[in-house]
């Protein structure tokens, strides 16, 4: 059986995010999310997973920002929970929006 979610919703389980070297004067962002009004009842959730980094880049990790998220419009929701992080995430985790 397929659950159905409403429109909007993503959650993301128990899974494998590899972070790639980004573009040369680029960044890395894991998750965007937005949405036009502060009442939407939309998101992303993703709980219980392992971000890391390209074995190939490890040594270089701290070269490049790689970032949890940033809003992609005026309001944004996005939880990332229970997961497995590497050292190469910027502290504050996240950017502001473009």
């Amino acid at each position: 059986m397929v659950a159905k979610l409403p429109l909007g919703k993503l959650p993301l389980f128990n899974s494998l995010i590899i972070v790639m070297r980004p573009m040369d004067k680029q960044f890395n962002i894991v998750a965007i999310q937005g949405k036009g009004f502060i009442d939407e009842k939309t998101g992303t959730v993703i709980q219980k997973y392992k971000i890391v980094l390209e074995q190939k880049l490890f040594n270089n990790r701290l070269n490049f920002a790689t970032y949890l998220g940033r809003p992609w419009k005026k309001f944004s929701t996005t939880i990332i929970m229970e997961s497995t992080l590497g050292d190469f995430i910027k502290p504050d985790g996240w950017m502001d929006a473009l």
